[in-house]
């Protein structure tokens, strides 16, 4: 039978590899993820299209997309029936309850308006489920590089 000795550990630079390699794949899909979605987004004047950016936790080995656009929640899950209104929404609009057909609302400069419910458009949860076998391809592909 064959002796096998280990002569150098190089267990701390593979892992390093292999983090570094997460962490690239998760680079690329967040990219991929934040393009997806933008093509996906309702285009009136398009700043929700390119406000898409991403974010990875190296620890978690994760990656977050989303946009720092107050209304960009909205287009994505929908209002009214469809969407859970924050806690000053529910409390101004007590009376009328869940489901509202429309609700008032007052913005940053004091001007008022009436909101109506709109479906979601699922940009970023259809941007993941039409590209899952290539996120997958690419985080085998950075891993076996």
């Amino acid at each position: 039978m064959a002796e096998f000795r280990l002569e150098e550990d190089h267990t701390e630079e593979v892992i390093a590899e292999m983090e570094q390699a997460v962490h690239n794949a998760l680079d690329i899909i967040g990219d991929k993820i934040a393009k997806y979605a933008g093509e996906l987004a309702p285009k009136d004047t398009g700043a929700l299209a390119i406000s898409f950016d991403h974010v990875i936790d190296d620890g978690e080995k994760t990656v977050s997309v989303g946009s720092a656009l107050e209304y960009a929640v909205y287009q994505e899950l929908g209002t009214g029936n469809k969407f859970e209104p924050p806690a000053e929404w529910i409390e101004a609009n007590a009376k009328r309850g869940r489901g509202l057909d429309s609700w008032v609302y007052q913005d940053e400069q004091g001007k008022w308006h009436r909101g109506y419910p709109i479906k979601g458009h699922h940009m970023l949860q259809r941007a993941v489920e039409n590209h899952i076998v290539e996120f997958e391809s690419i985080l085998k592909e950075e891993l076996q590089g």
